[in-house]
């Protein structure tokens, strides 16, 4: 399963700024429901934010989850004898 994340690289600001500037903010705010007022704010946002940042794929690492720094240390000082002996 991949996971997709926002391009800060490939977005284009100013037009998020001037689309989100232009938004008319008191459609989306309701007094009586908080909890719609959020979901419409969001769904504007996110629309905006969508339209002007591509979103990319995470690379799959190649080593198990379990693994951390410290059991990469050791697989390469163990192997790097080997490498020594086999130039």
């Amino acid at each position: 399963m991949s996971k997709k994340v926002y391009s800060q690289r490939e977005a284009d600001f100013d037009g998020l700024r001037t689309t989100l500037s232009c938004i008319p903010l008191d459609v989306c705010f309701s007094a009586n429901d908080v909890n719609s007022s959020v979901e419409s704010f969001q769904d504007l946002f996110f629309t905006a934010v969508n339209q002007y940042i591509h979103q990319t794929k995470l690379r799959h690492h190649s080593r198990p989850q379990w693994t951390d720094n410290d059991v990469v240390k050791l697989v390469r000082k163990k192997r790097n004898p080997f490498g020594r002996a086999l130039k």
